[in-house]
């Protein structure tokens, strides 16, 4: 009596490890684009805090700041929600300073993503004139 050895096929053996390297091969990727979600999530909430900020010193240059440190609620285009912090810092005293010969005031806001106890998303810093009864 004759066997027939048939070995054209693919053993149970070949398959498990096929879908092992597979499964492994998947993971890494899946991994790489869950950090490049997060990482675009992160990168879209820091350019909208950069638009609230735009906004916060639109507002201010537009009404004249009266307040040494003000705090307010920013809501974007977007639809996020952000606190903005405005802080008049005072002019050098000194008759030299560039700031004050061109009557200027530097002006620092900080973008929050909640309250401002915690880090800032963004701050920085501009000019306004100074009010002409200062």
């Amino acid at each position: 009596m004759k066997i027939d050895t048939n070995e054209a096929g693919v053993s149970l053996l070949e398959t498990l490890a096929a879908i092992t390297i597979l499964g492994i091969i998947m993971i890494t990727f899946m991994s790489v684009f869950s950090q490049a979600a997060l990482f675009s999530s992160r990168a879209e909430t820091e350019l909208t805090a950069v638009h609230a900020a735009e906004i916060v010193l639109s507002d201010v240059r537009n009404e004249a700041p009266q307040e040494n440190d003000s705090t307010r609620e920013v809501t974007t285009g977007e639809g996020h929600d952000f606190t903005a912090e405005v802080r008049l810092e005072e002019t050098p005293e000194e008759s030299d300073s560039r700031e004050a010969q061109l009557g200027l005031q530097r002006l620092h806001i900080l973008i929050y993503e909640d309250d401002t106890t915690g880090a800032p998303l963004y701050d920085t810093y501009t000019f306004v004139e100074e009010e002409s009864g200062s």
